[in-house]
């Protein structure tokens, strides 16, 4: 692995919570990209009911869908598509109104499995985490 100095040295973050980066923003960050690099994107808990969407009619899933399609469409310089991936959130470990990642992450889940749990039992303060994974693989299934 990486030192903690290395892995800032060597990996950028591009912070962009509610839209995907416009065309040039995007060419601008991977301007040095090469076929080497790998692109993970993830915006999880960034675009739920929870967040504030662009309007308050915009519906997080209208935004969501959003953000995965001009993903799906984005030019990724040098870097080759099988090294570009979206990051999942990882619901099954958070119970639904127990915590999350930053919130009582070591009380919040269970490292058993429970093959009796339904999906609405999931999501843990952002429930809509689930069936963001299912638009995301919706959504760029279809391009792949």
């Amino acid at each position: 692995g990486l030192s903690a100095h290395e892995a800032e040295e060597t990996v950028k973050y591009y912070k962009s919570e509610t839209s995907f980066p416009s065309k040039k923003k995007l060419e601008n960050f991977l301007k040095d990209s090469s076929p080497n690099d790998y692109f993970v994107f993830n915006y999880g808990h960034h675009l739920d009911p929870t967040k504030k969407m662009e309007s308050s009619s915009t519906k997080w899933e209208d935004a969501f869908k959003k953000v995965m399609k001009e993903a799906s469409k984005a030019s990724y310089k040098n870097i080759p598509l099988e090294h570009v991936f979206y990051r999942t959130t990882s619901v099954r470990h958070f119970l639904r109104d127990k915590g999350d990642w930053y919130t009582n992450s070591s009380v919040a889940g269970g490292a058993a499995p429970n093959m009796n749990v339904t999906w609405s039992m999931y999501g843990g303060n952002h429930p809509s985490q689930p069936e963001q994974n299912l638009i995301a693989l919706d959504v760029l299934g279809k391009k792949s």
